[in-house]
Formats: structure tokens, sequence, C-alpha cells
């Protein structure tokens, strides 16, 4: 996770991030803009005009970009599956640690029935408007 905060935001404290950074474990990286504004850019310049907040705009993109290109790529889900990789390593670490894993598993027919529920209300309440 990054997150970017200016050191001189003047609506939420810079503080707020130093002391919340540290809970969301190793791969949290805060970055502080020196200077910079709530919205990373010079007080009162709300369209960005003045050369110091396209500046802190210019490295803020850079930072995000780079942190992103540096990431694994996102847990996508399977194609024939109803769970995606991410939430079976989080099912595999609850029950290594001898807790509960969610609610008991749907059937094929149940999903499909209830995905399907809301577009037939949806049609029957068209008709009735009718």
């Amino acid at each position: 996770m990054l997150i970017v905060h200016g050191t001189k935001d003047t609506f939420v404290d810079v503080e707020l991030s130093r002391r919340f950074a540290p809970l969301f474990g190793a791969g949290a990286e805060l970055y502080e803009p020196d200077g910079a504004q709530h919205g990373f850019a010079v007080h009162d310049d709300p369209t960005y005009a003045h050369p110091q907040s396209q500046a802190w705009q210019r490295e803020v993109v850079a930072k995000v970009a780079d942190f992103l290109s540096l990431q694994p790529p996102p847990c996508m889900p399977m194609r024939f599956s109803s769970r995606s990789p991410c939430q079976d390593q989080i099912l595999l670490g609850l029950r290594q640690e001898g807790r509960p894993h969610g609610p008991p598993k749907q059937s094929a027919s149940s999903i499909a029935a209830s995905a399907a529920a809301p577009a037939i209300d949806t049609a029957q309440a068209a008709k009735n408007a009718l």
C-alpha cells in the first residue's frame, strides 16, 4: 500500500498518516511530498496553475506509477471458479490459524438462482408499470 501525504497539508495532519502507516504492515510505504498541501497543491491554487503545484502533481504521478510497476498483479477471479486466488489464500491462512473460514459453499444452481432473481423482479416490475 502506498500512502501519499503532503507535509504541509492543512486539512488532514500528516501526523495521522505517519501514525497509521505502520498499521498496514511491512508492504506499506508513506511518501511525503515536501511542502505539499492537501491535493498536492500550493495553498489557494484550486486550478493547479502554480508551477510548484504542477511539479508536485508530476512527482506524485511518477511515484504512484513507480510503486504500481513494482507490485504483483492483482488477484483475478478464475474463469470457472466462484472464488479468486486471493480468496483461496485468505481462506488457507484462516484455516492454518484455526479460525472459521466463511459461509458454507453454495451450489452452482443456488448461486445462479440468486443472481437471476433481481433481474426477474426488475422485469416483473417493468411489466407491472405498463
